[in-house]
């Protein structure tokens, strides 16, 4: 199914609210694909962001055997992530603007996630 133009809208614990616009998402049965077009704090100023980019793709047997994940945000970052379940290992691939890619192996299943810090935009795993 695919949506277009779509609000999302997070309050934390100290009420406020993070609304988050995305121009577009995809989801099937196995992929997700998200593109994230604008953040807003509260009332502040809306933020529009670089083209930001989320994809997901997984592989089923009775749990997520592989699962790979991209999150790209133009001109700054792109974070590849691959699980093999067999193997009990996610090797993670980051690449920021200006810098050497850096590779890394890590036991267990690693999500990727986007995190923004007064607009700005980043990762955690």
């Amino acid at each position: 199914m695919e949506k277009k133009k779509i609000t999302y809208q997070i309050e934390d614990d100290a009420g406020h609210i993070l609304t988050l616009t995305f121009k577009r998402i995809i989801d099937k049965r196995f992929f997700v694909n998200a593109v994230l077009e604008s953040l807003q704090y509260d009332n502040n100023p809306i933020v529009k962001l670089p083209k930001t980019t989320l994809n997901y793709f997984w592989l089923l047997d009775k749990k997520i055997n592989r699962l790979f994940q991209k999150l790209n945000v133009k001109n700054q970052f792109l974070v590849k992530a691959a699980y093999n379940q067999k193997k009990d290992e996610t090797k993670i691939e980051i690449k920021k603007k200006d810098k050497k890619k850096e590779k890394q192996a890590l036991r267990g299943m690693v999500i990727i996630k986007l995190i923004t810090k007064s607009g700005v935009l980043g990762f955690e795993f």
